[in-house]
């Protein structure tokens, strides 16, 4: 791997900005350039990884029908019989929750409620104590 790919491979992975969980099921992408079928190895709210013969070149756009779900996407790496989608438009958690198999759905972000203070006020913007 040359420095450019390992330096854009690198981002790649900062950018990521959901959790992917496994998932499997048929997958039909679309594109101008054809159509293919293949298997759904992992998902997450932004994309989707993708097991397919001869997948699509980078940055071809794609739509990837799986499970009912017709989801607009692109292209954004190919590595032999795999390639990684990029969802034009999050799916929601319950969708990702599903393909994990999740019985109750996330309602939000985790948080501590201990560190959230209920009923102190705070002092106007801009004045100085």
């Amino acid at each position: 791997m040359g420095q450019e790919q390992a330096n854009s491979a690198e981002s790649w992975v900062e950018r990521r900005g959901s959790e992917r969980v496994p998932a499997s099921g048929e997958v039909h992408l679309q594109t101008a350039g054809g159509d293919w079928r293949g298997n759904l190895c992992d998902l997450s709210e932004t994309g989707a990884r993708v097991e397919i013969r001869n997948p699509p070149p980078v940055g071809a756009t794609a739509l990837l029908r799986w499970d009912g779900l017709e989801l607009f996407s692109r292209i954004v790496w190919v590595k032999e019989d795999c390639c990684g989608v990029m969802f034009d438009k999050p799916i929601s958690v319950a969708v990702v929750d599903h393909a994990r198999g999740d019985a109750t759905a996330r309602s939000g972000p985790p948080a501590n409620l201990g560190n959230i203070p209920f009923g102190k006020k705070r002092r106007p913007l801009g004045s100085v104590e």
